[in-house]
């Protein structure tokens, strides 16, 4: 085996590069052609070594032995200086491959992702909703409305506490006033009677009457819970108008713009308040 080796070793040898010059072609993208032309004439001159070693190997017959012993030695450090010049040229050649694939793709990468040039969106054009038109509401000229003032009183009562019930002292303002004198507003056929009921129901003040048939008329009975007769036989409620005290009842008599009802209570049949030719307010 030893001499077979010593005697094909340079064949051994340009093979073995042959085949590395072969890989590293295919593997770098190379032209095949001249790496098989490169594989030949390494192999032709492997081949003229080898002949000319068996020449000198005939010649040499005293020194065989100790080529046979350092030929391997040297047949594997030639194998393994080869091997890693290929491993070499390889990796320099893998490297090359990858930087000139990772150059192409971000090439590739560049050219497909064109710039996208993003416009700001445009800004929204106010709508402005139109204004809604409210009919307009036509009020009543107050002008043309008519009016009257009226007040309630009980201040005769001030001087005759003493005839009232301990109960019903206490139904006298201080002052006398039940209501003092206000203005309203009257419809054309109001009479005293509809302006007393309507004031005493928005005011919220106590008012009780009743009917009359013998003057066809409303009598009022009390007001703010003074009655007739609370301070004696001859007390009750009396009214007058614009000064005079009619002698009719109220619910008789049809008021006119700018009349002026005064309610008042007496002690004395009207005597005490200017009311003596009046038979109260029936």
């Amino acid at each position: 085996m030893i001499k077979f080796l010593n005697k094909y070793k340079w064949v051994i040898t340009g093979v073995i590069l042959a085949a590395v010059l072969l890989v590293i072609a295919f593997i770098s993208g190379g032209n095949v052609e001249e790496a098989k032309k490169q594989a030949e004439v390494t192999t032709a001159a492997a081949t003229s070594d080898s002949a000319d070693t068996t020449a000198l190997t005939h010649n040499k017959i005293a020194e065989e032995a100790t080529q046979n012993s350092t030929a391997p030695t040297e047949a594997a450090s030639t194998v393994e200086t080869t091997s890693l010049n290929a491993t070499e040229s390889l990796t320099a050649t893998s490297a090359v491959h990858t930087a000139q694939t990772t150059t192409s793709a971000q090439s590739s990468a560049a050219v497909e992702k064109p710039t996208e040039k993003t416009s700001a969106p445009a800004a929204p054009v106010p709508v402005t909703k139109p204004q809604e038109q409210k009919p307009t509401e036509e009020k009543p000229t107050v002008s043309a409305k008519k009016r009257c003032t009226i007040s309630i009183s009980c201040a005769t009562l001030l001087n005759n506490i003493d005839k009232l019930k301990l109960d019903d002292r206490e139904l006298v303002p201080d002052d006398g006033w039940i209501l003092k004198p206000t203005t309203v507003f009257i419809n054309s056929n109001d009479t005293v009677f509809d302006v007393l009921k309507r004031v005493c129901k928005n005011k919220k003040i106590h008012m009780e009457y009743s009917n009359n048939p013998v003057y066809n008329s409303a009598y009022i009975e009390g007001i703010g819970n003074l009655y007739e007769f609370s301070a004696g036989s001859n007390s009750g409620w009396m009214y007058r108008v614009n000064g005079w005290f009619p002698n009719y009842g109220c619910s008789q008599y049809s008021l006119k713009d700018g009349d002026t009802i005064e309610w008042m209570y007496t002690c004395n049949l009207g005597y005490d308040i200017g009311g003596s030719n009046a038979r109260g307010n029936d």
